[in-house]
């Protein structure tokens, strides 16, 4: 047994108030992203633990109820701040090559300068491909001037 992260993602236009439920997300069990995602989970984390959201969706709040006392370290991401913890991951991992798909996103481009002295020719894998995938959907909600964020917690 070990930690699992449960995200889930809550969208909506700007000229909206309220969030809308957009679905539970699978990320594999990573603990390098686990650490610099949110504190508790190792040693300098890029976003301290927010708790949920005032304003989190019901949906997503009960699915955080029914793990009671399992659930802990309670956050949320906006969609930078997610793909700046994906390139920080990356970066502690030493693995320069799995950045290369970031530059398709050109909005997120800034964060890899200066990274290419990581480069490592012994890493082929890519071990963060899930949270791609999730900034992938993000970064979609957001083409039509949406904004969308990730909630997220722990469980033991």
């Amino acid at each position: 047994m070990g930690t699992d992260i449960h995200i889930h993602m809550e969208y909506r236009s700007r000229k909206m108030k309220r969030y809308k439920y957009g679905g539970r997300l699978r990320g594999e069990r990573i603990y390098g992203i686990f650490e610099v995602m949110s504190e508790g989970m190792g040693e300098e984390p890029l976003f301290t633990a927010r708790g949920l959201p005032g304003d989190v969706t019901k949906a997503t709040y009960k699915d955080y109820i029914e793990w009671g006392c399992d659930g802990h370290h309670a956050s949320w991401l906006t969609t930078v701040e997610f793909a700046s913890c994906i390139v920080e991951a990356y970066y502690r991992m030493n693995s320069f090559e799995a950045l290369q798909e970031f530059k398709k996103h050109e909005e997120l481009y800034i964060l890899l300068e200066g990274l290419a002295a990581v480069h490592n020719p012994y890493y082929h894998e890519d071990p963060l491909w899930s949270y791609k995938k999730i900034l992938d959907i993000m970064l979609d909600y957001e083409k039509n001037d949406g904004e969308c964020r990730i909630v997220f917690w722990f469980d033991t």
